[in-house]
């Protein structure tokens, strides 16, 4: 007997990367084997997720240390933000001090400004 299992069908999502650029992430975590700083190793999380994601959905790139900056609004995902994503990516370099709570609410408040989703060509 052969079942047939429906494809899963999710709803588009908005995702709001809030990413700590702060001194600290220069340095390693103490346990990884590859000794990479943890900036690449956030960066590196963040690119993966990315084949994941449809054209139906959005992403944005928030930026903190001591201070916040929206380096991707919110923009429908696509070859060409993912190509911008790699270029914003590849740019960033530890700096400054830590404002964690900041950080997230500039995340949070980013993605409550954000009109709802509506596909990309409707």
């Amino acid at each position: 007997m052969f079942f047939l299992i429906p494809m899963f069908c999710r709803p588009s999502i908005d995702l709001c990367f809030v990413i700590d650029v702060s001194g600290s992430m220069g340095s390693q975590f103490p346990s990884d084997s590859d000794r990479r700083p943890k900036l690449q190793v956030a960066k590196s999380c963040l690119l993966s997720i990315l084949p994941k994601l449809t054209e139906s959905d959005r992403i944005s790139i928030i930026q903190f240390d001591d201070r916040q900056e929206i380096l991707l609004p919110l923009s429908h995902v696509s070859t060409s933000t993912i190509q911008t994503i790699e270029t914003i990516l590849s740019k960033l370099t530890p700096r400054g001090g830590t404002n964690l709570g900041a950080g997230i609410a500039s995340g949070f408040h980013h993605l409550l400004a954000a009109e709802s989703i509506t596909p990309p060509d409707s």
